[in-house]
């Protein structure tokens, strides 16, 4: 119950990663993923765009630390090259594995052998350790901020968990020399966990899946499911009902049936569904309609401009997996006759494009639109 003056703030996160009351479950996630840090086990986790796997991470991060294992997270979506990667690894370590005081800046050398961080301060006025690579020596600098972690392992007798986000990203290289890099060294880590994530599904399952890439079975797979029907349903009820928001199980289940339990997509409805309801007032199947409606009027400018840049055979495509019965398959003749899709080769050409711009997903057999208004959008116009 909020105080007299306090102010109103809406409880749905849908932008950002989320934390502490915002976080929704994953007890059994977390749990297992715990496990693999406690044991130094190397495992891949995949998933969706969207599906809170950074969020997920980083509260285990959080845990792992409590429990005194050194934990790095590196964000590898910026990197595009290998000197970008050994930037965002090595100010990643330097972060973690060094406190921002005059003493660990005296004592930053100790780290890496031929690094040298410096330390700055970011927006914000906090410290932080920034480094130059020099581009001759980018592989020699990439095995020092590799072995640096290890070495701080082996010196302070503790554990640890690395975790490299977007992971897919090295996979793009030019070449596989920094794969072949970092494979060599991280198998002979024995109380290092890492943790290679990728939200380009195809991508990151072809790096570890592929006998001839070097992280071939490298990592134990770890998909990240949806969140159970249950436990959203629980969780957004919850936050409704302590900013005094009345609603049924019913119609908060509705909620997350419609968005299908992906937790991004039923933050972001619920979030709309909340500024436009006032305390006290009952949450009804037409205000969630009404959240719909508004929720495809603010997102329908992003989805006509990829619409416009899709071909006419990769729209028709799209049409025929938003359209589709859960029966239906992909490649049936009546179905690609009903919406003119060509013959097979050039539908298998039209799909492989959309998962490489990641507009559709593939499991197993079964081909979906990722973004699920993106598909009401779809059936909508047409």
């Amino acid at each position: 119950m909020r105080k007299k003056g306090d102010t109103v703030k809406n409880p749905f996160v849908f932008s950002k990663e989320v934390r502490d009351k915002d976080f929704c479950n994953r007890k059994k996630e977390i749990k297992d993923l715990l496990g693999f840090a406690r044991s130094s086990q190397n495992v891949m986790i995949f998933s969706q765009r969207r599906f809170g796997k950074t969020s997920l991470v980083k509260e285990v991060l959080k845990r792992a630390r409590k429990e005194g294992l050194l934990t790095v997270y590196v964000d590898l979506y910026a990197s595009l090259s290998e000197e970008q990667l050994v930037k965002s690894y090595s100010e990643a370590v330097s972060n973690s594995l060094l406190s921002k005081t005059e003493k660990a800046f005296k004592n930053a050398g100790k780290l890496f052998k031929q690094l040298q961080p410096v330390l700055t301060h970011d927006d914000e006025g906090k410290p932080v350790f920034k480094v130059d690579v020099d581009l001759s020596k980018t592989i020699p600098l990439f095995e020092d901020v590799i072995d640096s972690v290890n070495r701080a392992v082996e010196k302070k007798r503790k554990k640890a968990v690395i975790v490299f986000d977007e992971f897919q990203q090295i996979g793009q290289f030019k070449n596989d020399r920094a794969e072949k890099v970092l494979r060599t060294h991280i198998q002979k880590h024995q109380n290092i966990s890492y943790f290679f994530m990728g939200s380009k599904k195809h991508l990151i399952i072809d790096m570890f899946n592929n006998t001839n890439r070097p992280f071939y079975r490298l990592a134990a797979p770890y998909p990240l499911k949806k969140i159970k029907e249950e436990e959203l349903t629980a969780f957004i009820s919850k936050k409704f009902k302590d900013e005094e928001r009345k609603i049924n199980k019913e119609t908060a289940a509705s909620i997350v049936g419609i968005c299908e339990s992906h937790p991004y997509y039923v933050q972001y409805l619920c979030y709309i569904i909340w500024e436009n309801t006032k305390t006290g007032e009952m949450i009804d199947s037409d205000k969630v309609a009404a959240g719909i409606k508004v929720l495809l009027e603010w997102t329908s400018p992003t989805y006509e401009a990829t619409w416009s840049l899709l071909t006419t055979k990769q729209k028709k495509v799209l049409e025929a997996i938003a359209k589709m019965s859960e029966e239906e398959k992909m490649f049936s003749a009546e179905l690609i006759s009903r919406f003119g899709l060509g013959t097979p080769s050039s539908l298998q050409r039209s799909l492989k494009s959309l998962i490489d711009k990641d507009i559709v997903d593939r499991e197993k057999d079964k081909y979906t639109i990722i973004d699920l208004f993106l598909k009401r959008w779809i059936n909508k116009r047409s």
